[in-house]
This record gives C-alpha cells, sequence and structure tokens, in this order.
C-alpha cells in the first residue's frame, strides 16, 4: 500500500508538472490514507434514517458533523457481535450502515463508542450477558447524554 500510495504521488506529480513547470508539492502522505477500510456486522446495524429514534440500550448520542440538526442514539448492539462474546468496537468500525460510516468516523463519535466500548469490557467478557442497565447507569453517572431530549 505504502509503495502503491508513493507511486502514485509521483505520477500525479510529473503530469501536474507538465502543464506547470513551477508545480511542487508542498507535502506528501507518509502513510497511506485509506478512508474506508472494515466495519464488523453487530447485533444491530444504524442507519442514518434513524434520526431521533429512540433506542432503549443507547450508550449516548451523536450528530451528523456535516449539517445541523440530526440526532442518532447509538444502540450498545452496534458495539458487538454475539459470535465474538468478548470483542467490541468503536468509531468506525461500529456496525452501520455505508451512509451512517461517514457520520461515525469522525472523533467524537469515536469518542462516544468509545467509553461506552471501555466501561463495558471492564463489567464482563460476554457482551450477550452484560447488564446494559448498569452500563447506562454508569455512562450517565459520568455525564454521557444516553437519550434525545434528556438532560442527563
Amino acid at each position: 500500500m505504502i509503495i502503491s500510495s508513493h507511486s502514485s504521488t509521483i505520477n500525479d506529480f510529473l503530469k501536474q508538472q507538465k502543464s506547470n513547470p513551477e508545480y511542487q508539492p508542498t507535502t506528501i502522505a507518509t502513510i497511506p490514507q485509506l478512508r474506508m477500510t472494515r466495519r464488523v456486522s453487530g447485533e444491530y446495524t444504524l442507519d442514518d434514517k434513524e434520526v431521533y429514534k429512540y433506542f432503549e440500550d443507547s450508550i449516548g448520542l451523536v450528530s451528523d458533523w456535516r449539517k445541523r440538526g440530526p440526532v442518532y442514539e447509538v444502540p450498545f448492539r452496534t458495539l458487538y457481535n454475539a459470535k465474538t462474546k468478548n470483542l467490541l468496537f468503536a468509531g468506525r468500525v461500529t456496525s452501520v450502515t455505508d451512509s451512517m460510516w461517514d457520520i461515525m468516523r469522525v472523533i467524537p463519535c469515536c469518542a462516544v463508542t468509545g467509553e461506552a466500548a471501555g466501561i463495558a469490557a471492564s463489567m464482563g467478557d460476554d457482551m450477550t450477558e452484560l447488564d446494559v442497565l448498569r452500563l447506562l447507569k454508569e455512562l450517565e453517572r459520568r455525564g454521557v447524554i444516553i437519550h434525545f431530549g434528556s438532560n442527563t
């Protein structure tokens, strides 16, 4: 990937320089820039059409950073899969649709899902048996807003 990325960069540079001999790149990526890689299929897959939808197992709220308004509750079920009970996901690898992925890949969403995954991991190693109510109470105690329209 690195060789291919650097090859693509140098080829683009040579192409641009043909039409503008003064063209010079200011920076060159040191690692390949991959935007979308893999996602895990969780117990629930969140879609961007589920704006303001209530989820009993919501672990927090995220918003669409591209526009003002849409808010999503993130179900805990998007952070694990029953086939691998002791594995949790956070950020851009959570169980979401392609259109929701672009929303979930940013740092605030990674923080929401990462905090919930970390706390859940400290509570047990089988996410299918986890006391989700206990997880939600701990998140609320830490100041996480769990549901749209609530103050805590």
